[in-house]
């Protein structure tokens, strides 16, 4: 008898151990360690899915208990031994089950069928061609006919749909000539994703000056040395990064391994893709969520099958099937999309040096702005730091960098969003036929609705914060997603016409810029104008042709985009992020400006960034005109050290989220009381229960603790007995609501147990 030990697909704690099942004799040679199963669960034998773990000769259990396997799920795929010990490392390290590790490192899950594409194309001979040409050419129910025909004659193949779109005729047009043996019909499978262009375009690799030679050599020599540690790729703006994972990558292949480079946001996919397209060919595989399930599946069929060399996309781009990773390489390192929002909340980072050790991989963090915490590490040691210090461009400069106090703008009498400043340097940037990015990290039209009656803010139902106003009169919730128009009157004092919208936003901002540059091209980029598939390519190919003279946006326009006509950047609000509850704002604040700047002047032309400040002498703010990281880190280091932050002591955050807001404080304190010993043993200090910075999302009540200790294992022992000891499951079933008409799945529930718990470990 041969036993399959099982993780079952349910993500609650009390199933995430084995379960043993009988392996039917018709299954024993097809299943194996990490097939994906169907067994019998519970007392109904409820049909569930599972994944194989171990395949063992021994049972665990009285064979009179033991269950037997439901069959094979053949449309599911399987995770590989990689994927399985990632899901094992990350359970242990992350205080997750299994199953929900599973779901994470399975890029993947179901299978799709390969996209069919309908081609015809001439099979008759010439002379029986010349007399149906004619025929159908003389007879006007034959038209269509006809025109297919011509069609075929110049082209000697043609795709169904486009001959339908552009020749304007029906499908059933093509079954009689196949009929009658005119025209052959074959189907054939086509990748999804279709780059020839791209392809066809490829480049020679761009010569490396001194100091990236340098560098590759640094990181390629440690490597070889057996001093396998992760490497910090530290580079001004402009330096040329891309240029040495370009190397790094190449080198890779030759040893015929495959390289993953992970970029921080969906935005730098298309230059990036295009430029490793021009230098890799079609051994170059892009991953991202904004592609569909079989774009996703096609991609990692072929990433299984080593028919790539290389992997781009976000984070979830370090779970890609690749058989013999050699080297992995995360681009703006110090993102904040590299660690992930949900249960199980990994750091990329972490992953990356944990994929690097099994597959013997270099493992590059790149950067003009590294973390503290990489930079620390890096200074103590545990980091090879390798530096860039000179653009890449012969004879481009860092750009002349301005800092206005718009304090003193208001007192000279200008209330715009633009300071006289760069509103002149705007007017001789269009002059010179040069382009220009704004950057303002609000999205929306104003920030809030305010009535100047009463005074009234308007909020969103579900949560305790400001709704966003956007141009089209609609109000949005920027957390939970909520949305409503704008009401006739004010919902408090009922007064009509003086909810008046407050702040201003990437919309709001576009307006203004129009009716002050009337014949300025702009584009505008930001979540609401990048929605659609290929929303960011299409604005970015437009910017990138000249076919726009301002680009405005979020800060999705700031990160690792290239444009030589670039020579002046304007940062409208710059101290907004200076001010955000969390400890790394400075941090935050000094790597946004320092990004936005280096987008100017990275060609031969000279740049200019002009930052926009009502705090012009704070120390992030002085640093980031300056472009000195260096500085920067010693007067930030300063301060974390002596407020006890990382990285001197690691930190864990327990966020609690309920409906009822008593019953979120009871399960607050209820930890505290659990663990409370254990933090004395261990020296760890805690803070809180406390309200969270946004205390309700999306109807749930916000509670959180935050627990300091010298080591990341002490922080895990607490976390792991708090899960032992307090019930985070929800068991009741969820209650339809109803909100503007539409049906919304909620738990509501007076069950203390089940209040929703996260940990985060810094």
């Amino acid at each position: 008898m041969i036993f399959a030990n099982v993780i079952v697909d349910r993500k609650i704690k009390e199933l995430d151990r084995y379960l043993q099942y009988f392996i039917p004799a018709k299954l024993e040679q097809v299943i194996h360690v990490g097939s994906v199963v169907t067994v019998p669960l519970g007392k109904s034998d409820t049909p569930t899915l599972g994944y194989v773990m171990e395949i063992s000769q021994t049972p665990d259990y009285d064979l009179d208990k033991t269950k037997t396997i439901l069959g094979l799920c053949y449309d599911r795929c399987d995770p590989n031994r990689q994927m399985l010990l990632l899901a094992h490392w990350m359970r242990l390290r992350y205080g997750v089950t299994t199953a929900k590790a599973l779901s994470v490192v399975m890029p993947v899950k179901t299978k799709c069928k390969a996209k069919e594409t309908i081609f015809y194309s001439l099979q008759c001979t010439p002379e029986v061609l010349k007399t149906y040409f004619e025929e159908a050419k003389r007879k006007k129910n034959m038209r269509a006919r006809y025109r297919l025909l011509q069609a075929l004659m110049q082209e000697p193949t043609i795709e169904e749909s486009i001959a339908v779109e552009q020749l304007h005729i029906t499908s059933a047009v093509f079954r009689p000539l196949v009929e009658q043996g005119i025209i052959q019909k074959e189907k054939k499978m086509l990748p999804r994703l279709q780059n020839q262009d791209y392809f066809s375009k490829q480049q020679k690799p761009v010569s490396l000056n001194e100091e990236q030679k340098n560098a590759v050599h640094q990181i390629v020599e440690e490597y070889q040395n057996g001093l396998k540690r992760p490497c910090l790729l530290y580079g001004i703006t402009g330096s040329g990064k891309t240029e040495v994972y370009m190397e790094l990558i190449a080198r890779a292949i030759e040893e015929k391994k495959q390289a993953i480079l992970l970029i921080p946001e969906i935005s730098l996919t298309y230059q990036m893709v295009m430029r490793f397209y021009k230098r890799f060919g079609d051994r170059v595989a892009v991953w991202n969520s904004r592609m569909s399930k079989g774009e996703r599946y096609e991609q990692y069929l072929r990433a299984q099958n080593a028919q790539v060399d290389i992997v781009i996309g976000p984070r979830s781009a370090l779970f890609a099937p690749l058989p013999h990773v050699g080297v992995i390489i995360i681009d703006e390192e110090q993102e904040d999309s590299y660690h992930n929002e949900f249960a199980p909340q990994y750091d990329a980072h972490d992953v990356a040096i944990y994929l690097g050790k099994m597959n013997d991989a270099m493992v590059v963090f790149g950067s003009a702005t590294p973390s503290l915490v990489t930079n620390a590490y890096a200074q103590s040691g545990m980091y090879r730091r390798v530096c860039l210090t000179s653009r890449a461009v012969q004879g481009s400069k860092l750009a002349n960098t301005h800092i206005v106090d718009m304090r003193e703008e208001m007192k000279k009498g200008n209330h715009s969003i633009l300071s006289q400043k760069l509103q002149a340097l705007i007017e001789d940037r269009l002059d010179k036929k040069e382009q220009i990015m704004l950057f303002l990290n609000r999205r929306g039209y104003s920030n809030y609705l305010q009535c100047y009656q009463c005074g009234e803010v308007l909020l969103c139902p579900r949560c305790d914060i400001s709704m966003t106003y956007h141009q089209d009169h609609i109000l949005r919730c920027h957390y939970c997603g909520a949305s409503k128009r704008v009401p006739a009157c004010c919902p408090k004092c009922k007064t009509v016409g003086k909810l008046q919208p407050m702040g201003i936003g990437t919309q709001k901002a576009q307006a203004i810029l129009t009716s002050i540059f009337p014949k300025a091209r702009i584009l505008r980029m930001d979540q609401d104008t990048t929605s659609k598939k290929d929303g960011h390519q299409k604005i970015l190919e437009a910017f990138a042709n000249h076919d726009a003279d301002i680009l405005l946006g979020t800060q999705m326009i700031i990160k690792g985009h290239d444009y030589e006509n670039v020579t002046l950047v304007g940062i409208l609000l710059a101290d907004r992020s200076l001010n955000l509850p969390h400890f790394t704002a400075a941090e935050k604040t000094f790597q946004l400006l320092t990004q936005a700047a280096g987008r100017a002047g990275r060609g031969n032309k000279a740049g200019d960034v002009v930052i926009q400040t009502y705090q012009p002498n704070h120390y992030a703010i002085e640093t980031a005109a300056n472009q000195n990281y260096d500085r920067f880190y010693e007067k930030e280091i300063f301060y974390r050290k002596m407020l006890h932050y990382p990285p001197y002591l690691h930190m864990m955050t327990i966020l609690l989220q309920h409906e009822k807001e008593e019953l979120v404080c009871q399960k607050a304190v209820e930890c505290i009381q659990a663990v409370k010993q254990d933090m004395e043993t261990y020296q760890v200090t805690f803070y809180g229960p406390m309200q969270d910075s946004i205390p309700k999302i999306n109807y749930y009540y916000r509670q959180c603790i935050t627990m300091k200790a010298n080591h990341r294992k002490e922080l895990e022992i607490i976390r792991d007995k708090i899960m032992q000891k307090i019930s985070d499951t929800t068991t009741q079933k969820p209650l339809k609501i109803f909100e503007n008409g539409a049906a919304t799945s909620k738990y509501f529930t007076n069950n203390p147990k089940d209040v929703i718990i996260e940990f985060e470990i810094l």
